[in-house]
């Protein structure tokens, strides 16, 4: 690892999640309390990455599908922050709609084609020998 690697490196993970979590705190009328932290703490997670990213891209070449990555990562996170804000949180209503949202997850990705049903029958196929 480089000498200006490691200088940077501890202030930049601390930084970045300070500034996403400030940028990120509720402004609305009503706070979303708790996931609104939970939120925002994802949000500081995605600021470090690209950080680190940035950060050793040059020592650590890996040739990432970062299309595939990110529509992942919009379709997961959508699914997500939707189910948190529209669906109930308490009773057997809620846990039957969240479970049904954390379902479909799967099935959003393949038709998004993230996971090409190629790929998926190829997976079981290999499980499966």
């Amino acid at each position: 690892m480089s000498a200006s690697l490691r200088a940077r490196s501890p202030h930049t993970g601390a930084t970045d999640a300070t500034g996403a979590r400030a940028l990120s705190a509720p402004r609305a009328e009503r706070p979303l309390g708790i996931a609104g932290a939970g939120i925002a703490l994802c949000a500081a997670y995605v600021v470090m990455l690209a950080a680190v990213y940035v950060l050793t891209r040059r020592v650590f070449a890996v040739p990432f599908e970062w299309g595939r990555l990110g529509t992942a990562v919009l379709v997961i996170a959508g699914f997500a922050i939707a189910g948190e804000l529209a669906l109930p949180t308490a009773g057997p209503a809620g846990f039957a709609a969240r479970a049904l949202t954390w379902a479909a997850i799967p099935l959003a990705l393949v038709l998004s084609r993230v996971l090409p049903v190629r790929q998926l029958t190829r997976f079981r196929a290999s499980v499966r020998s």
